[in-house]
């Protein structure tokens, strides 16, 4: 699914399916997909196999980067445990309503390239 969605941009299952290039009538693929919508993500599982690949491209002492930054919603009036953040892309020292983003990447032995191990929207509140 996420190979397809990447290459064919949207996430109408009919175009992940011309992305995927299968040798299979269109129809079997799109229901194929769509049962495994149904399917519940062991969220363990997806993490633990993700950091085994990461584990695969750092080095034996990891560039780690941090970075903690702010999502502001200075219309949102229905968010769930909106909080008020220092608006870090204004000039001025303005607060606004909004959230904290904290954000770890991890940098790659070889091209340098970021790969994010954790990523977390959190609230003032």
């Amino acid at each position: 699914m996420i190979y397809g969605i990447t290459k064919s941009q949207p996430i109408i299952l009919s175009n992940v399916s011309d992305a995927l290039h299968e040798d299979i009538k269109k129809i079997n693929t799109v229901e194929r997909l769509s049962r495994n919508l149904d399917k519940e993500l062991n969220s363990e599982q997806l993490y633990s196999n993700y950091m085994n690949e990461v584990n695969k491209v750092i080095g034996e002492k990891p560039i780690i980067l941090v970075d903690d930054s702010d999502v502001i919603k200075p219309h949102g009036k229905t968010f769930e445990s909106l909080g008020i953040v220092r608006d870090g892309s204004s000039l001025k020292n303005s607060y606004e309503k909004g959230y904290h983003v904290t954000e770890m990447v991890v940098l790659t032995k070889n091209e340098k390239q970021p790969i994010s191990v954790y990523s977390h929207i959190h609230s003032s509140h």
